[in-house]
């Protein structure tokens, strides 16, 4: 296993390896990978999945899943802090496309996982659009959780990081966009 990681991202790539990961979620953590040789299953918030060659996943905060193959798989995974997606799309998308390329070249990684590394790539920042979409929908839909749940329970004794954590994404950002 090879393993990138800053505080933004973790890079993983797992070569000729059997896959043991047991159910688990990760609470601040977007998750996108790719099998590039072999197959693995996967199962999601309790449905199973079959994965082979060229696929590609992912799994967003707080999401039970779990991970195992019978066989050795070739593997690349990235693994996002949710409060990166708080950056300005061009500084998100620098990030991004430049810690791929480096980990290309640094890793010397094979055409098959370069190519599994790109398509990784265009996964993330498409997840990235996605997201800015909804923070910049009229009807806010991060948000709109919170905004019930104190309309409906004013006593409730919540605290504002758990309404951002709900919403994945930073207090900081949740608050802003309350406002």
């Amino acid at each position: 296993m090879i393993l990138y990681r800053s505080e933004q991202l973790e890079y993983i790539v797992i070569k000729n390896d059997v896959l043991r990961f047991g159910e688990h979620s990760h609470a601040s953590d977007i998750v996108v990978s790719g099998i590039v040789t072999g197959s693995a299953c996967l199962k999601l918030n309790g449905k199973e999945h079959l994965l082979d060659s060229s696929d590609v996943f992912s799994v967003l905060p707080y999401e039970n899943h779990s991970l195992t193959s019978d066989e050795p798989v070739c593997m690349l995974t990235m693994c996002i802090k949710k409060d990166l997606f708080s950056l300005e799309k061009n500084a998100y998308t620098n990030f991004v496309i430049a810690v791929v390329n480096g980990l290309c070249v640094r890793l010397e990684l094979s055409e098959p996982e370069r190519n599994m590394a790109q398509r990784l790539c265009t996964t993330v920042l498409a997840i990235y659009d996605a997201a800015y979409e909804a923070l910049t929908s009229e009807t806010d839909i991060l948000l709109e959780n919170g905004r019930q749940m104190i309309e409906s329970f004013p006593e409730i004794d919540d605290n504002i990081q758990s309404f951002a954590d709900s919403s994945f994404i930073s207090k900081y950002h949740y608050i802003r966009r309350f406002r």
